[in-house]
């Protein structure tokens, strides 16, 4: 697995964990090639908000040239835009629980309670072994 690809499966842990709707575009020779790796639809009370969310392997990594055009528009549009790395995973955190409108705490705790639930889903009832 390469480090961008870590980064990126620390993200679908996380957006799953708190109910964001999310899909990964895939390039082709028939879309936009300044797609972000993530369009999210993050719930909050007054209704869906857009997120889009580009990931890097490491701070050093930066956007291209199209993918901070691509931000600068979905700003402009009114939605968040945000480039995610293995050392700022707290800042999607952040911009999650301020587009639900909650606090980061709560943002935490759905997903320590998700990780839990996976846990306890994946365990199997251990086996008792009789003596003889």
């Amino acid at each position: 697995m390469t480090p961008e690809a870590r980064v990126k499966s620390k993200i679908v842990k996380l957006l799953d964990a708190v109910g964001v709707e999310w899909e990964t575009p895939i390039g082709s020779v028939y879309g936009k090639s300044n797609r972000l790796d993530f369009t999210c639809c993050v719930p909050s009370p007054g209704g869906g908000r857009y997120l889009g969310v580009e990931a890097k392997a490491t701070k050093n990594d930066k956007p291209t040239p199209r993918q901070k055009k691509k931000i600068a528009a979905i700003r402009k549009a009114g939605g968040t835009a945000l480039v995610i790395h293995k050392d700022n995973l707290h800042v999607l955190v952040y911009g999650i629980a301020q587009l639900m409108e909650v606090s980061v705490e709560q943002v935490e705790l759905l997903v320590r309670a998700s990780h839990a639930q996976k846990a306890a889903a994946r365990g199997r009832p251990r086996r008792t072994v009789q003596a003889r």
